[in-house]
């Protein structure tokens, strides 16, 4: 990386949120499609369960590309080298590669990394719309004199992944410190805890909880938070709980 290139650079910035409401439309479509028929809170439960599920795969893409070495691939936030993809940073990415042939960034890292960012943007791009229609679907029952689905969820759920946002550039700008990349998975599995509960509260029939049943579901999910968070710091080869390996400093 270049010492006068910015650890944040935002003149892609309107270039990358038009490619994640672009990537948005594909999945915005299938469920018009599929629900064209149905009642607005199915199209809506729908749209959450398809976002849940995309997220789950954005938050696998994380850890491939965690583990391929990628996470430096394009080395400034949010684009690569200033530009919206690999192809316009083409010869900044050469020349980092041809100084370190086996370094955190080359032309196939660099793809790694964008492409986690593009989808990332589209699912943030979901979530707007998720947002957007609970918004008119409450608004909608409200006129008929009926109790609409709440806004707080899906206004946090919005909030969350503006954070995460903001975890996914210190994760870049950080260089990878073990804390950053501990939260921002943590974050990620959040987020998916906030999609998961909405998708149940959209549906027809909510679920039936047994007597018991809420209080070994949150014992749950700390113990895999605690296991996740492990899992991070044996990847990242931190020891100590958030701290970084003993005698080292941040990159």
């Amino acid at each position: 990386m270049s010492d006068t290139q910015p650890l944040y650079d935002l003149a892609p910035v309107l270039e990358l949120m038009l490619l994640g409401l672009l990537i948005a439309l594909g999945p915005l479509a299938w469920v018009w499609v599929r629900n064209r028929r149905s009642s607005p809170m199915r199209r809506l439960q729908a749209l959450t369960v398809l976002t849940l599920f995309l997220t789950f795969d954005l938050v696998l893409f994380g850890a491939f590309t965690r583990l391929t070495d990628s996470g430096l691939g394009c080395p400034d936030w949010p684009g690569c080298y200033g530009s919206a993809s690999p192809v316009g940073a083409r010869a900044e990415i050469a020349a980092a590669q041809e100084a370190m042939p086996t370094g955190p960034v080359t032309h196939g890292k660099a793809w790694v990394e964008m492409v986690h960012r593009y989808l990332a943007t589209g699912v943030g791009a979901l979530i707007v719309v998720q947002l957007a229609l609970a918004w008119r679907r409450r608004r909608e029952m409200r006129r008929q004199g009926r109790r609409g689905p709440g806004l707080g969820w899906p206004v946090l759920t919005l909030l969350w992944v503006c954070l995460q946002g903001a975890f996914g550039a210190l994760t870049v700008t950080m260089k990878l410190f073990p804390a950053i990349v501990t939260l921002h998975l943590l974050g990620a599995m959040g987020l998916l805890m906030l999609l998961a509960w909405q998708a149940e509260a959209y549906a027809p029939r909510p679920l039936a909880w047994p007597a018991g049943f809420r209080l070994a579901a949150w014992a749950l999910m700390v113990l895999a938070l605690a296991q996740a968070v492990v899992g991070v710091q044996v990847v990242v080869g931190s020891v100590g709980g958030l701290l970084p390996p003993l005698g080292s400093t941040p990159m």
